[in-house]
């Protein structure tokens, strides 16, 4: 199986990078400490799942916050609770359908290119490929 190669400028990247990272903002720092540790792909997956269950949490909490309070400040909070969690429902709808793409619309190809897809492929058959990082 080919490197898992990774682009510096995709969305999980710079969320692994900026998002609870001990080692330093600065390029050189990530490049020479972060990248070296997180050298293959299942390494890799924790990392970006971590951070994406943390934010959901974090978006959870602040959903919850802003529902607190719009039940405090107005007088219809029944309302307000059914909206927000209507809202909820469907971003969260749109995420698992966006994230399930991948898998449906390449299902011909031997490898795929997504993060989701990867892991998919490594799952099934019990590898896990180093990474590759690039600035393409």
């Amino acid at each position: 199986m080919k490197p898992f190669s990774i682009n510096r400028n995709s969305w999980h990247y710079k969320l692994n990078t900026r998002f609870m990272n001990s080692y330093s903002d600065s390029r050189y720092g990530i490049e020479d400490g972060w990248e070296p540790r997180v050298n293959n792909f299942c390494a890799y997956w924790r990392a970006t799942v971590t951070r994406v269950v943390l934010l959901f949490i974090l978006a959870i909490i602040g959903t919850f916050f802003a529902a607190t309070l719009a039940a405090v400040l107005y007088t219809h909070p029944l309302e307000i609770l059914t909206s927000i969690l209507i809202i909820v429902g469907v971003i969260f709808t749109a995420v698992v359908i966006g994230l399930s793409w991948d898998h449906i619309a390449h299902r011909e190809r031997s490898e795929p290119r997504s993060l989701i897809g990867k892991k998919i492929y490594a799952a099934k058959r019990s590898i896990c490929p180093t990474v590759e990082y690039s600035d393409e």
